[in-house]
């Protein structure tokens, strides 16, 4: 598996704050099913240019972009429960220092695919394993530890429906996975005395997020 707390991308969809460029529109949907979905619309060269710098994100020549769009999917934490959820505690060892983020892997491309006007629908379901650098301690242990419902792996299946794409244009739409992540130290704990024992890391599917390129020319 790829240690994917290595991979730091910071804020999902935090954007914009020099006041010379347009704010780019947002959309957010209810939750439904658990799973809630977010909406951002790119259209000015400026918002584009900057967007990308802050993800670090490479898109190629962007002269003939005409808008992108950046939906994310995330499944909220009602869907990590799991049946008969059971959490371990153990008395003398702790995870202590936890820190989280979540990013997206633009290394890792789940669909790349180009579709003329008006548009299309894509299908995906795709199913990724958790990622535990941790001693091989179980996922009933590391939920309890850190507040959060860890699986050994996560199943995200989602119809996507592309934007509206104008005659005479044709969308690309890539898709990559979103992950939460939580570094940590590990500690024992014996009478008034503690040894620590290491760091460790959990990384946990949680959502992709879908890019459609709406270029000026196909």
């Amino acid at each position: 598996m790829r240690k994917k707390y290595l991979l730091s991308l910071v804020m999902v969809f935090v954007l914009i704050s020099s006041i010379a460029v347009p704010a780019p529109a947002r959309n957010i949907n209810k939750d439904y099913d658990g799973i809630i979905s977010t909406t951002l619309k790119i259209d000015d060269p400026a918002a584009l240019r900057q967007w990308l710098e802050i993800e670090g994100l490479c898109l190629g020549d962007i002269s003939d972009i005409h808008y992108i769009t950046v939906t994310d999917v995330i499944i909220t934490p009602q869907k990590w429960q799991y049946v008969n959820f059971q959490p371990f505690v153990s008395q003398d060892i702790r995870l202590v220092n936890i820190r989280t983020n979540t990013f997206t892997d633009y290394n890792w491309t789940l669909r790349n695919s180009i579709f003329p006007a008006p548009g299309g629908k894509m299908d995906i379901s795709t199913s990724i394993n958790t990622d535990i650098g941790s001693f091989g301690m179980s996922t009933p242990f590391i939920s309890a530890q850190l507040g959060a419902s860890i699986s050994n792996s996560v199943t995200i299946t989602e119809s996507f429906s592309t934007p509206i794409v104008p005659a005479n244009r044709y969308g690309h739409v890539i898709v990559h996975p979103k992950f939460q992540s939580w570094n940590y130290d590990i500690v024992r704990f014996v009478g008034d005395n503690q040894t620590n024992l290491g760091s460790g890391y959990t990384t946990q599917f949680m959502g992709v997020r879908f890019i459609v390129i709406v270029r000026q020319h196909a």
